[in-house]
């Protein structure tokens, strides 16, 4: 049974832009699903939707019955992807805060993800780094027990020696029971994190399923020749073009084509290809 099941959200806005277009996705238990896309994909409306923050269409389930407010608020700690909080306000004070707000806050959770972080909890919010700014943002959502965390972007303004430790505590989280949605622009951080992947463009799911299944389902094709039937096509040289093809097509293009070189494809190729394709392939 799925944690949350997500069935055909729909988001439209005023300006007529469809920012979601029927999608359908699910969180299980113990899970670390990442939501991939370029910006404008739709990810933070799909976050915010699951929250209750914004009103879209479909449906929304939380085991297996429609969530409410009241199970948004009690099972879900939320990170936005605009880390602000109360600028003239210490990291110190901030815990104080959340304490009175929450009586699943651990105090003493929150001073050891600031040690962890590298953080002077007495600083005020206003004078810290982005990066830093982040980090107090996630030492606040680590530090309260709750069954699932939705981060948007997370990991931004971190160097990579810091993100690689978020990273780590992002997978601990799932060790101890809990399970986690977040979304990134780093595509190497989330093969090492995420145990499954939705790629969304333009409000529509491109693809989902864990990097394995994703990395098995296509295949890279080298040739100075058009082949027929590709999902996105670049220029590599001169004479040669990069198709990105379906491996349920390979044989029959290298049969049909034996002069196209079979290439090795990375998770970003696939990625490109998917959000950068001029035309949806069903």
């Amino acid at each position: 049974m799925a944690l949350v099941q997500i069935n055909s959200l729909k988001k439209s806005y005023r300006s007529g832009v469809r920012a979601l277009k029927k999608i359908s996705f699910d969180l299980q238990d113990n899970e670390v699903l990442a939501l991939l896309g370029p910006n404008g994909a739709g990810k933070t409306t799909a976050l915010k939707s699951i929250m209750g923050i914004i009103k879209s269409g479909g449906e929304i389930l939380f085991k297996s019955r429609p969530m409410t407010v009241e199970d948004a608020l009690q099972n879900i700690v939320f990170v936005p992807e605009e880390k602000n909080l109360y600028d003239h306000f210490s990291a110190k004070q901030l815990s104080k805060i959340a304490k009175q707000l929450s009586p699943k806050f651990d105090s003493s959770k929150f001073d050891s993800y600031m040690e962890i972080f590298e953080l002077n909890k007495n600083q005020k919010f206003s004078h810290l780094s982005n990066g830093m700014k982040t980090l107090v943002y996630l030492s606040l959502a680590f530090s309260t027990d709750s069954l699932i965390y939705i981060l948007d972007e997370p990991t931004w303004g971190l160097d990579p020696l810091m993100r690689n430790t978020v990273l780590r505590e992002i997978r601990n989280l799932t060790f101890n029971g809990k399970s986690v949605i977040y979304t990134s622009h780093i595509l190497s951080e989330v093969e090492k994190t995420a145990d499954r992947i939705i790629i969304l463009n333009k409000g529509k799911i491109t693809e989902f399923d864990s990097m394995d299944e994703i990395k098995l389902k296509y295949a890279a094709l080298s040739s100075s020749q058009d082949l027929p039937s590709y999902i996105s096509k670049k220029r590599v040289s001169e004479s040669d073009f990069l198709y990105i093809v379906r491996s349920s097509e390979l044989a029959m293009l290298k049969n049909s084509y034996p002069l196209a070189r079979q290439e090795e494809i990375s998770f970003e190729d696939i990625f490109e290809a998917l959000v950068r394709r001029d035309s949806d392939v069903d």
